[in-house]
């Protein structure tokens, strides 16, 4: 299958970069945070850099670090009390408080070692028996130690106070944001002609004073940052133009091949095509908009007041360019074999329009709020803004409903509606916001329009993503990319490993989609990015069921310390067998044995440096395995038995690898010997897998245990009337003369037995090899024949 030909590895590098990018400017934007949050973990850095100091130092910086968490709370606390209406604000206060908490965690763990050894120290020095009396330093030194202890008793109890406050504050943030997102959605507004008048007064107050800071902004960049300015355009136009024109291609040409090798497009394709031209330059596009923020926040080109109007409007270029594309790309198309819907061209363009329209109407509803929170404009001015942001939604999406989209099959130039189950979702989508806002509710008419468009965008992304991994983990689909030809050509894999590798492909191709499209439809419902990083920070880092804590960083580190062993193990032993035992011309069968035992001991040593590096207490894993090896002794019997049985085999060595051997109603030659079972190939080419343990219990007969020299009886059978003396000689004769027949031991003739009609004799000749004895008894053969008719014996 073609539809994912030279755009895995592309699509993945890209959304690999444009998400490690996102995370980079979100950190980058948040440097005035974490610097102001650091003035409260500056002293306990000093700890570290400074390397030993004294106690009383020790003491006197930690009391200073705890009277900076106190105050720095207090001043939260102070906010919390003073403005529950601003959800930025509350935001702002949980983050911090969080990261106050984080650090007095910190703090208190460092009292942990000199409390310890205080401990210590008194348990040394111990009040004396009653009659003895101590001498004058030693009195001093247990009043000195417990002073110190009580010092960090009162500091510690600080800290836990400041913690108890820490995690109040915490809750009361998330509490008071649950209530101001509640409230935001249930308050009604009441309209007035007073209303109408204010706001008009607002408005034009609002535009003045921000007028007013872009102006006082430009100058200041104008006159002082005028190159860092140019810099952070230039460096990210001229990397986004190099990414959009070899983006570009790898588009043009995927396109072609699906448009050349196939008339009939099949749907999933075209579903991937489309995820593909909506999802590529919509990151690019997201590069270049968020590299010019982080590098003109890098160079602090932002004041504080303007950095979060900004950020809005990065990120609802983005949107709205995410719209624009995702409706052209379904809707129009130059090739009508690849468009998804059945749309004329006329009202495919209106359309997109349209949808572009909604969404600059959206994102221009947010960039107004980021406006009006930096120059805190009254919220009536924020309440008219989003009634009339939803006024505008309500009628474009009316506006969608009524276009009449596509030919009837019978007249080419009449031009039909939408479908039914199509048309009553648009106008119910367009009526009941509109209806919610005229009721005075603007908040959950808003709250409605940002699923509708927001929501609703990403939930196709999400669904051409799901199609597109979908396709790509079909059978026999990555082994026809480039990619998976490459990899197949390369390393000679085969085409049920392909599979398994598309397989992983699409897995991981779902979870990018996930990771790219649940944030912004979570955000809608009051949550925020950090929210969003802290719990994906909880799913990796670590979380309980039950008693059980997993962490899927350390389960991922650990198979990749399994993985690395591995490698180096299986690496060191073909090293040794290649390099060194193939050198010193060891025997096969030892070889074998070698590079068995050091591949299955490296096997468990890999397990348990990866069960370490991942986490696991190996006491409680050798506990675990001795609950159940009482059920292994009797479940899995057979199975230890077989194992043990070819660890003996490995150390004896009775049989080696390329052995004759023989036991029950098998034999041939040993293939390989591995601790479960023993592969022995017979002459007929058959492979028998014998378990271990029959060849240790019972008798195993091994012709080339010594050597290769082994005995060949060929039986024969001559007229009665023949003197068997001179058929004896004449055998005799033979064996001694043909080529790979053994002098010694010396061949003999066995005259067996007789009757009337016939002698029956039994040559028995020694050959070299008893694996190989074909050609030497063929040319026995031969010859008496030859003999006997040159005799008269037949």
């Amino acid at each position: 299958m073609v539809l994912v030909k030279k755009n895995v590895c592309t699509t993945i590098m890209l959304i690999l970069g444009a998400v490690v990018f996102l995370i980079s400017s979100s950190l980058i934007e948040n440097v005035g945070f974490f610097a102001q949050a650091q003035t409260v973990q500056s002293d306990a850095l000093l700890l570290n850099n400074n390397g030993i100091i004294s106690q009383d130092e020790f003491l006197e910086r930690q009391q200073e670090l705890a009277n900076n968490a106190q105050m720095h709370l207090e001043n939260l606390k102070n906010q919390l009390e003073n403005d529950t209406y601003d959800s930025s604000l509350l935001n702002d206060i949980r983050i911090k408080a969080e990261d106050i908490k984080n650090q007095i965690i910190t703090a208190a763990l460092k009292f942990r070692a000199p409390l310890n050894d205080i401990n210590l120290r008194l348990d040394q020095i111990s009040e004396p028996d009653e009659g003895n009396v101590d001498a004058v330093s030693v009195d001093d030194e247990r009043s000195r130690l417990r002073q110190e202890k009580n010092q960090i008793n009162v500091l510690v109890a600080q800290l836990d106070t400041s913690y108890l406050t820490a995690n109040r504050l915490i809750e009361n943030s998330m509490m008071l944001s649950r209530q101001l997102f509640t409230q935001t959605l249930t308050h009604r507004v009441h309209f007035s002609f007073a209303l109408g008048e204010q706001i008009k007064i607002f408005a034009k107050e609002a535009m003045h004073d921000f007028n007013a800071l872009i102006i006082s902004w430009w100058q200041f960049i104008y006159n002082f940052k005028m190159i860092e300015l140019f810099v952070s355009i230039l460096i990210p136009f001229l990397l986004t133009t190099l990414i959009t024109y070899f983006s570009h291609r790898m588009m043009r040409n995927l396109r072609q091949t699906i448009i050349l090798e196939e008339d009939n497009i099949p749907f999933l394709k075209r579903l991937s095509l489309v995820f593909l031209s909506t999802l590529i330059p919509t990151l690019i596009c997201a590069f270049f908009v968020f590299s010019i923020f982080g590098m003109s926040n890098y160079f602090k080109l932002f004041w504080p007041e303007l950095r979060h109007v900004f950020r809005t409007i990065s990120h609802q270029i983005v949107f709205v360019f995410f719209i624009a594309r995702m409706s052209y790309v379904i809707l129009i198309s130059k090739n009508p074999d690849i468009r998804l819907l059945n749309v004329a061209h006329r009202p495919a363009v209106l359309l997109v329009f349209l949808l572009s329209l909604l969404a600059f109407v959206m994102a221009a509803d947010y960039v107004m709020d980021a406006i009006y929170h930096a120059v805190s404009a009254p919220t009536h001015l924020v309440i008219v803004k989003s009634f009339v942001s939803v006024f505008l939604v309500c009628i474009i999406i009316f506006a969608i409903s009524f276009i009449k989209v596509r030919h009837p099959k019978t007249d080419e130039d009449l031009m039909t509606s939408w479908p039914f189950y199509i048309r009553i979702p648009l106008i119910l989508f367009g009526l009941i916001p509109i209806v919610i806002a005229f009721l005075g509710y603007i908040g959950l008419a808003r709250f409605i329009v940002q699923q509708i468009v927001i929501s609703g965008a990403f939930l196709v992304l999400m669904y051409l993503g799901f199609q597109t991994a979908r396709a790509i983990a079909s059978e026999g689909a990555f082994s026809q990319t480039i990619i998976g030809r490459n990899i197949a050509k390369r390393f000679n894999v085969k085409d049920g490993t392909m599979d398994q590798l598309g397989l992983f492909t699409a897995i991981f191709l779902y979870f990018i989609v996930l990771a790219l499209c649940i944030p912004p439809i979570v955000m809608q419902f009051g949550f925020t990015s950090h929210d969003i990083n802290n719990a994906f920070k909880h799913f990796l880092t670590g979380f309980q069921i039950g008693n059980v804590s997993i962490s899927l960083i350390a389960i991922l580190t650990g198979i990749v310390f399994f993985l690395v062993s591995w490698f180096l193990v299986r690496f060191f032993v073909r090293w040794l067998d290649n390099s060194v035992l193939a050198r010193g011309k060891v025997d096969s069968g030892l070889r074998n044995s070698i590079s068995t035992i050091i591949g299955y001991c490296g096997l468990a040593l890999s397990a348990v440096i990866g069960l370490s590096a991942a986490g696991f207490n190996l006491g409680s894993v050798a506990l675990i395995a001795g609950g159940l090896s009482l059920g292994i002794g009797f479940g899995l019997q057979n199975i230890v038995q077989n194992f043990v049985s070819g660890l003996i085999l490995l150390a004896e060595r009775p049989f080696k690898v390329g052995d004759y051997v023989e036991t029950g109603t098998v034999s041939g030659i040993v293939k390989r010997i591995s601790v479960r079972a023993t592969e022995v190939e017979t002459f007929k080419h058959e492979t028998m897998i014998v378990p271990n343990s029959s060849l240790i219990n019972n008798n195993v007969g091994n012709w080339t245990h010594r050597n290769k020299i082994g005995r060949v009886d060929i039986p024969l059978t001559v007229p009665a009337m023949i003197d068997p003396q001179h058929v004896v000689d004449v055998l005799m004769e033979i064996a001694s003369n043909v080529e790979g027949v053994l002098k010694n031991p010396a061949p003999w003739v066995n005259f067996s037995s007789f009757d009337s009609n016939s002698l029956n004799f039994s040559l028995s000749v020694y050959l070299p090899d008893i694996t190989a004895t074909t050609s030497a008894t063929n040319a026995l053969r031969f010859a008496i024949q030859k003999r006997f008719l040159d005799e008269g014996i037949l």
